[in-house]
């Protein structure tokens, strides 16, 4: 992509991954992965799972967290922040619990992680990639401590009634229900199945399979980056029905306080910002930002 086209667009804002003022970037109609933050190369998917991590979990820095193939600036926040963080890859010929060059690999269903012993477990657009997603799922609700969540975003496609397979495993092999697609895979190059489409029925359907119950959130707001395709972002409690209450039963109120906070950051940098903005050497500057930024992302 012509980092210097006309359809980048640029503004000023507070990105929740780097927690400070930042520059947004779109490269282009598709934000869920052309809207990057110039400070992180975080997209929008992965500012709205810290965004929420946060509202829901503020004290996930001295939680228990296990997150499932972790990749890109979200995940490298957990792992710098935690202070007790697991991120596992899977490799299909890899046993459980094994370890390689310093990664743990673990099978979402069949975990090696004893009864109870995480508080937060994070996944970034993994279970549309599960084949038994009933089974992946009852499996992090055993894992999880009373009162433990999975805080997760997958695509969720508002014109399906119920979710459906798109392959099953037989005595033959994977059986496709419909033409095979993929989606990159930071652990292999040729990709990730997508084995499953989650529809309308998402919080019911984990519901039924693990006991969780799931609240859903959506962030929108131009100044942190929050938007794009498929931006929600799951909440599922192990817990009592109130417990989740506290934080899905009033989701405005929530979502107020964290917009507040995060507007208050904004605009303490904001008119330095707007003054950069508006300088002649940030025009002057700019086709160079988009050449170092293009090149920033290439190296990741």
């Amino acid at each position: 992509m012509n980092a210097t086209s006309a359809e980048t667009d640029e503004w000023p804002g507070y990105c929740p991954i780097c927690e400070g003022p930042v520059v947004f970037r779109s490269y282009g109609p598709w934000h869920r992965d052309q809207l990057v933050c110039t400070g992180c190369g975080s997209i929008p998917r992965q500012r709205a799972l810290i965004s929420v991590l946060s509202m829901v979990r503020p004290d996930w820095r001295g939680s228990r967290i296990w997150e499932l193939a972790p990749a890109g600036p979200a995940s490298e926040k957990l792992s710098r922040d935690a202070a007790s963080y697991i991120g596992t890859q899977y490799w299909p010929d890899v046993p459980p619990g094994t370890v390689v060059a310093d990664v743990r690999c673990e099978d979402l269903e069949r975990p090696t992680f004893p009864d109870g012993s995480i508080d937060v477990v994070v996944s970034s657009d993994v279970f549309e990639h599960i084949i038994d997603v009933d089974i992946a799922l009852a499996q992090v609700a055993r894992v999880l401590d009373q009162g433990g969540i999975h805080v997760w975003t997958t695509p969720q496609y508002r014109d399906l009634e119920s979710s459906k397979s798109r392959v099953r495993r037989s005595a033959a092999g994977l059986e496709y229900l419909v033409p095979p697609e993929y989606h990159g895979d930071p652990v292999n190059p040729d990709g990730a199945l997508v084995t499953f489409d989650w529809g309308k029925d998402l919080p019911s359907r984990v519901e039924v399979d693990s006991g969780m119950r799931t609240g859903v959130f959506r962030l929108e707001s131009r100044s942190h980056g929050l938007l794009g395709e498929f931006l929600e972002v799951f909440v599922s409690h192990k817990g009592p029905v109130g417990a989740l209450s506290s934080y899905t039963g009033r989701p405005l109120l929530v979502l107020e306080h964290q917009i507040a906070t995060l507007e208050s950051s904004l605009r303490s940098c904001h008119e330095a910002l707007s003054s950069m903005e508006s300088s002649r050497s940030w025009r002057i500057t700019r086709p160079l930002r988009a050449i170092t930024g293009s090149i920033r992302r290439r190296g990741r």
